[in-house]
Formats: structure tokens, C-alpha cells, sequence
């Protein structure tokens, strides 16, 4: 898991977080299965790390930060030409006050972008999909 293995790095340089317990938990937002902007991904994201702080609540649990991730496309135009990136973003949140951050994105092939898009499938699916794993 991402967040764990975040976790497990930053007690490298900062001992305060060698006993930090990870929760993680699966939660619904109304993002799309695949996100195709920036705003979707980080809407996405934050509505995840707000679910989970209402989830825990709820069960009578608190943590110090509730982080929400999401991951998907983001397109851009350059001169006429498409690019499309596969990134993802984070949203930390302590309850009350909250930032985000972003992965590097890397580029998708324009085939798997269009196939997509177009198709509004998830990326994991059409990947399976063109290497003939389904």
C-alpha cells in the first residue's frame, strides 16, 4: 500500500513516525471509475481522505491525518497537439484544515489515451485488454 510505504520512509528521517498506524479503508466518492482532469482527481481525492474521517468517526475512531488518494488522466493541449498524462493526487487532511499534493505524471501512449477517453473505460481494463490478458 502506498500510504504504508510513504509511512515507512518518512520514519527514516523522522522517528516520531516509527509507531504510526495505518488505517486504510475503501470508501465510495461520486469521482469517476477513471478521472480524465486534474479537478476530477483531486476532487476525487479529497472527497476519499473527507469518507474515511467520516467513516472512522463513526465507528469511534480518530486519526491525526486522513489522507485520500486518486488516480487517473490529465490532458493538456500543446500547439494543437494532445498529450495525456497518467498522475495521481493526494489530499491530507488533519479534519479541519487540508492540502494537496501530485505524483510525476508520465505519458500514455495516444492509443490506450484514445481507447479511454473515447471508450470511457478504466485504463487498467484496456491495458489488460491490448496485451491480451482478457
Amino acid at each position: 500500500m502506498a500510504v504504508r510505504a510513504s509511512v515507512a520512509r518518512v520514519a527514516k528521517i523522522d522517528s516520531s513516525w516509527a509507531d504510526a498506524n495505518v488505517v486504510a479503508r475503501a470508501v465510495s466518492t461520486n469521482a469517476p471509475a477513471m478521472p480524465l482532469t486534474d479537478w476530477e482527481l483531486m476532487q476525487g481525492a479529497r472527497e476519499r481522505a473527507l469518507a474515511v474521517r467520516d467513516l472512522l468517526r463513526g465507528q469511534r475512531l480518530e486519526a491525526e491525518i486522513y489522507v485520500g488518494l486518486e488516480g487517473g488522466f490529465h490532458s493538456i493541449s500543446i500547439e494543437g497537439e494532445w498529450h495525456t498524462f497518467l498522475r495521481g493526487w493526494a489530499y491530507a487532511t488533519d479534519g479541519k484544515n487540508g492540502t494537496f499534493g501530485a505524483s510525476p505524471s508520465i505519458t500514455v501512449p495516444a492509443a490506450l489515451a484514445k481507447k479511454v477517453i473515447e471508450g470511457r473505460r478504466e485504463l487498467g481494463l484496456v491495458i489488460d485488454e491490448v496485451s491480451g490478458k482478457r
